[in-house]
């Protein structure tokens, strides 16, 4: 995690978000993702799903909802299949316009995922009575309390 503190500027917890393959699954864990912004796309996705009680919701704004709607996905071969969803350039192309505001979303809400997971130590052998930074800026514990859930992001 970086921050920025130069004169003028706020201080902001950055994630990187490499642009490579992601060993993420989908929530029901049948399928991975091809690249970065095809796991941050489906996890929008997830999130705004209301079959899940989403509580998630996206201001009336019809640029969003172009960037949001337009991209659309393939599945891959392989094991496991993997969701690969329409490159930005292919976007920019048919939209005449770069999906700055749905990249952002979809970047943000997929950072925030990065930021949470982390919070657990591997096996849950974290010291609970001291938990970290991350742990109490997001209100969780520092355990999964799930045996052999250790590092999986997708229970």
């Amino acid at each position: 995690m970086a921050s920025s503190t130069a004169p003028g500027s706020y201080a902001c917890p950055c994630w990187p978000t490499p642009a490579a393959g992601t060993k993420l699954r989908t929530r029901d864990g049948q399928y991975g993702f091809t690249n970065t912004r095809s796991a941050a796309y489906w996890r929008l996705r997830e999130l705004l799903d209301p079959a899940f009680g989403s509580q998630l919701a996206l201001p009336p704004d019809d640029l969003l909802v172009s960037d949001l709607t337009t991209p659309t996905w393939d599945i891959t071969t392989g094991v496991p299949p993997k969701i690969k969803v329409e490159p930005k350039g292919d976007v920019v192309a048919r939209l005449g316009r770069s999906p700055d505001r749905g990249d952002a979303v979809a970047m943000a809400m997929y950072a925030d995922h990065l930021a949470a997971s982390k919070v657990h130590a591997p096996g849950g052998q974290r010291d609970t009575r001291n938990p970290s930074k991350a742990a109490q800026r997001y209100g969780r514990s520092t355990h999964t309390g799930l045996p052999g859930a250790a590092g999986k992001i997708f229970h």
